[in-house]
């Protein structure tokens, strides 16, 4: 029985340097049929997952947009505002101290 090795290699060109990214060994099997079917359930199962988890992402994408929003809000409205509007008063109005 021989066993096959495989490994991803990433070469970084700019120093001339590689780091392993994985590795995975395969023997030959019999049943194929059998093997086929579990790598595609397999991948069936990972695609489902990561499909729910981008859902995830892009709601907690949403609301962290309409917090940030809503953050601004109130940054312009408490903080800015006052000063906006005393600018107006003494400028606008030629009110001096």
């Amino acid at each position: 029985m021989s066993v096959e090795y495989f490994a991803i290699v990433k070469e970084v060109v700019v120093n001339v340097c590689q780091f392993q990214l994985g590795s995975l060994s395969m023997k030959p099997v019999i049943q194929f049929n059998a093997a086929l079917s579990t790598m595609f359930d397999h991948v069936i199962d990972a695609n489902s997952e990561l499909c729910q988890q981008l859902v995830e992402l892009k709601a907690d994408c949403d609301r962290l947009a309409a917090d940030r929003a809503d953050a601004l809000k109130v940054l312009l409205s408490v903080c800015l505002l006052p000063y906006c509007q005393l600018f107006y008063v003494t400028v606008c109005h030629g009110i001096t101290d």
